[in-house]
């Protein structure tokens, strides 16, 4: 897996592994824990993208929570058609 140069949140990282453990899971190789970071940014990635287009159709400036709300349901209807 490549290493990244990049520095990382250490509190989103720890938030991550306090989930994870809440979860009955006791260890965790830190190549997963990189893994799940890059996945869940590239989900946010699309879902802001998605949001920004909402917004712009919508004429917005603000983002509200129910602009990301209505995203995310157009994201899980999406996802429930795939196979």
């Amino acid at each position: 897996m490549k290493k990244s140069d990049k520095k990382t949140n250490i509190l989103i990282k720890e938030k991550l592994i306090n989930e994870i453990r809440k979860s009955g899971i006791k260890r965790i190789n830190p190549a997963s824990i990189i893994f799940l970071d890059a996945y869940i940014l590239n989900r946010l990635k699309k879902i802001f993208k998605a949001v920004k287009e909402e917004i712009r159709i919508y004429g917005k400036k603000t983002i509200n929570p129910e602009d990301i709300k209505k995203v995310l349901d157009e994201v899980k209807k999406e996802n429930s058609f795939e196979v």
